[in-house]
């Protein structure tokens, strides 16, 4: 379960980043055009789901399948709710901040799933590191 324990870490980590380079907080990308804006966060988007995908394949050869079955029911619920948000007009410039709060939250959820499998191992002092 250490590779939850890294993909957890690992998402926290970039939605925490994601947050911060959000326009609302660091306006890094307000001197951008619209146009470009639109494409730099679209590449930003694929090549962080498409590692994300990359190091889930490899987290899900140690997952069980009620566990595959929630990840899966987790993000199209989260992808459900942003396809949602972004039909409203004001949904370009919280386009980063969704993205920062989904990655936020789905990166805890693993940790929950590293947690819910650990803790009764760390009790029971049967837990080793590596």
């Amino acid at each position: 379960m250490e590779a939850a324990l890294a993909y957890g870490s690992y998402m926290v980590a970039l939605g925490g980043m994601v947050k911060f380079f959000d326009q609302r907080i660091f306006p890094i990308t307000a001197f951008l055009p619209e146009d470009l804006y639109r494409q730099l966060t679209g590449f930003l988007l694929v090549t962080l789901y498409l590692s994300f995908g990359w190091s889930y394949s490899d987290m899900a050869q140690s997952l069980t399948w009620p566990m595959i079955a929630m990840t899966v029911a987790w993000v199209g619920l989260c992808w459900c709710l942003i396809s949602r948000h972004l039909g409203h007009p004001e949904a370009p410039e919280h386009t980063l901040g969704w993205l920062g709060n989904h990655l936020l939250l789905s990166g805890s959820f693993f940790l929950l799933f590293w947690a819910q499998s650990t803790i009764p191992q760390l009790l029971q002092g049967s837990y080793s590191w590596g």
